[in-house]
C-alpha cells in the first residue's frame, strides 16, 4: 500500500507514525463527517475548523430553556432493536479473547435482519444490519454465517472485512454508507482496535477514549442507528464493578450509551454471563448457555423477564389497582422495595410511555392507544 499521511498518521501495512505531543488532531478525525459536528481541541474552536452549519452552532449563544418548557417538549418512544437491551446509541460488548462476542452478535444480527428473537426469547425490531468482521477473511466470515442463517441468506445483512480507520475516512464512509442505506438500523464493528486510529504519544488517554467514542455517536446519533463495538477487557479480574474489566479509561465507558460484558468461568464451558448496565437500559445479568448443536447462545430463563421485568410488571399492576396515582415512596412502601431503585425505575418507564407522572410527583399507568 502506498504511504500517504492524513489527519497526522502515516497509514500503511506497517506502523503508523506516532504525532507529536500536543498535536493529536481531533478535528481530523472528525473532519471525516461532512454533515456531522466535529470534535475539536477546547480552544482551537474556529471558523477555519468548523464548517458551514457547525460553525453557526458553535457560534450561536446557549439556548437555555425552563423546566416548565421542558415538560411540554413530547419525544418519541424508545426505539428498542433488542427489547430492553439495544436501543440507538453506542454499545460497546466487551469480553476476554475467544469468549465468544463475535459468534453472539452474528447470531445478534441475524436475529435483527430477520425479526426474531435474540437468544430464543427476546423480542426483535427487525432492522437491516451492517457488520464489519474486520478481523476475519470471508472465508471464515461465511463459516461464521452458516451456524446462523437456516433460514436463507437476507439482502439486509450487509457485510464487509475492509473499512478504513477513523481519521482515515472511515467516518465519512460510515456517515454516507448510512445515509444511502436507511434501512440499516445497526452497525457492529468488529473490533473497535481496528476501527479507532492508534494511541497518540503525549495525549491523555482518558481524552483520547472519549473523543473516539463521542465522535462514532455524531454519527449514531445523526442516523439514530445503534452502533456495537466489539472490545476486549484487562486482567481487572477481582476488580468490584465487573465494567472496570472493559480495557480502557473510564472516559471509554463512560461515553457509551450502554456496556456489556461477557465472561466465562471456563472457556470450554457452555455457560456464560452477559452483565449488561446504560443510561436506558436496567442493569441486569443474564445467564446463557451455548448450545453447540445450533451454534448459539440461549437464554435461560422466562422470556417475559426481559421484555418486561418482573420488577416493571410489578409495579404496573400495583398502579392498575389503585384508585388514584401513588408516589415512588408509596410503590416501594406497599411493595416491600427500596425506595431509590423504585423511584429510578420509575422515572425510565415514564420515559418509555409505560407510566404517566401527575401532579405531586405521583405516577399511574399510561393508558393504551
Amino acid at each position: 500500500m502506498e504511504n500517504f499521511t492524513d489527519g497526522g498518521f502515516r497509514l500503511s501495512e506497517n506502523e503508523p507514525e506516532m504525532v507529536k505531543p500536543g498535536e493529536f488532531p481531533w478535528n481530523e478525525i472528525s473532519d471525516d463527517l461532512d454533515e456531522v459536528a466535529e470534535v475539536v481541541p477546547e480552544g482551537e474552536l474556529n471558523q477555519e475548523s468548523v464548517n458551514g452549519q457547525q460553525a453557526d452552532r458553535v457560534a450561536s449563544s446557549p439556548k437555555v430553556i425552563t423546566a416548565e418548557e421542558l415538560e411540554k417538549r413530547k419525544y418519541p418512544r424508545l426505539n428498542w432493536l433488542v427489547q430492553e437491551i439495544l436501543h440507538p446509541g453506542v454499545t460497546i460488548l466487551a469480553g476476554p479473547p475467544k469468549s465468544g462476542k463475535t459468534r453472539l452478535m452474528t447470531h445478534v444480527a441475524a436475529a435483527v435482519v430477520t425479526g426474531k428473537k435474540v437468544l430464543g426469547k427476546i423480542d426483535t425490531q427487525r432492522a437491516g444490519v451492517l457488520f464489519l468482521y474486520l478481523e476475519d477473511g470471508w472465508r471464515r466470515v461465511q463459516t461464521r454465517l452458516l451456524e446462523f442463517l437456516l433460514d436463507g441468506w437476507p439482502s439486509n445483512l450487509r457485510l464487509e472485512i475492509d473499512w478504513p480507520r477513523m481519521g482515515n475516512g472511515g467516518l465519512r464512509r460510515l456517515d454516507e454508507f448510512l445515509t444511502q442505506q436507511p434501512e440499516v438500523r445497526m452497525v457492529i464493528i468488529d473490533v473497535l482496535e481496528r476501527f479507532r486510529p492508534p494511541t497518540p504519544r503525549g495525549v491523555s488517554i482518558y481524552q483520547y477514549d472519549y473523543r473516539t467514542i463521542a465522535s462514532i455517536r455524531e454519527v449514531a446519533e445523526k442516523h439514530d442507528v445503534a452502533i456495537l463495538l466489539i472490545h476486549h477487557t484487562n486482567k481487572l479480574q477481582d476488580a468490584p464493578d465487573v465494567f472496570n474489566r472493559i480495557s480502557g479509561t473510564l472516559g471509554l465507558t463512560g461515553a457509551v450509551d450502554t456496556m456489556m460484558l461477557l465472561e466465562r468461568e471456563d472457556r470450554m464451558q457452555p455457560e456464560a454471563t452477559l452483565s449488561i448496565d446504560g443510561r436506558e437500559v436496567e442493569a441486569q445479568e443474564l445467564t446463557l448457555q451455548y448450545d453447540p448443536d445450533t451454534g448459539e447462545w440461549e437464554l435461560l430463563g422466562d422470556a417475559n423477564l426481559y421484555s418486561t421485568s418482573d420488577e416493571r410488571r410489578q409495579i404496573i399492576s400495583h398502579l392498575e389497582n389503585q384508585p388514584e396515582p401513588k408516589s415512588p415512596k408509596e410503590v416501594a412502601m406497599a411493595l416491600g422495595k427500596n425506595e431509590s431503585t423504585t423511584r429510578n425505575l420509575m422515572l425510565k418507564m415514564m420515559r418509555d410511555r409505560q407510566l404517566v407522572r401527575v401532579a405531586r410527583g405521583k405516577y399511574t399507568v399510561s393508558k393504551k392507544d
